[in-house]
């Protein structure tokens, strides 16, 4: 729910949510209650990271975990620093003359920065259902996780192709577009975290001995 703090300015900001203005742009000095959804962001952030552990279950080698830790430890930093050292000057979704010094590089470089690093993060981000697939693909309990991992993988795909398309034809709805994948990966994250347990399940059938003979 902190993930999803756009919910939040449907009532606080109606506004930059009918503008279709990405979290970061709810943030901005001077847009209502922004210190508020830096807060939330800040939370989340920090949630992510306290939650990382729940992911090495699915690991039982040592690098795995180290992949597994650097890809929610990227998660969870740069939401942080998102907002609380590199947040977004101006609304690109409120205000033309933003949109503008946005694409030309106009703006200061910590602006530009947040950008960058946003778009690094969702790429990064997505590697993460995948590796978690790749641990859990011969487990026959994860069933739902992995389908749930899938989905939000094709999702993921998807969105980069439409924002491709949307960015070379000059149209901007990315708010919309990321409402819809931090939804996604909400549900992946919370589900990642509930099946945990089911993370050392064996993946084969037991083997047969003579204390357990075939019937």
């Amino acid at each position: 729910m902190l993930y999803n703090n756009w919910l939040l300015a449907v009532i606080l900001n109606w506004p930059a949510t009918r503008a279709g203005a990405t979290t970061s742009e709810l943030g901005v000095a001077g847009q209502p209650h922004y210190m508020l959804f830096r807060a939330l962001d800040i939370a989340a952030g920090t949630c992510f990271l306290l939650g990382a552990a729940a992911f090495w279950a699915y690991a039982s080698r040592r690098w795995h975990k180290v992949v597994l830790a650097v890809l929610v430890g990227v998660l969870g930093a740069s939401t942080i620093a998102e907002s609380l050292f590199f947040p977004l000057q101006c609304s690109s979704a409120l205000s033309l003359q933003c949109a503008q010094e946005e694409a030309t590089a106009a703006v200061g470089w910590a602006h530009q920065f947040h950008v960058v690093e946003s778009v690094g993060s969702y790429c990064l981000i997505a590697l993460l259902p995948v590796v978690l697939y790749l641990l859990v693909r011969r487990n026959p309990k994860l069933g739902r996780l992995r389908g749930v991992s899938l989905t939000l993988v094709a999702f993921v795909v998807l969105w980069f192709i439409e924002s491709g398309y949307r960015d070379v034809h000059h149209a901007r709805s990315f708010g919309f577009e990321q409402r819809a994948f931090i939804i996604m990966f909400s549900v992946w994250y919370v589900a990642a975290v509930v099946y945990r347990r089911f993370a050392r399940a064996g993946s084969k059938a037991p083997a047969i001995t003579a204390e357990a003979p075939l019937r």
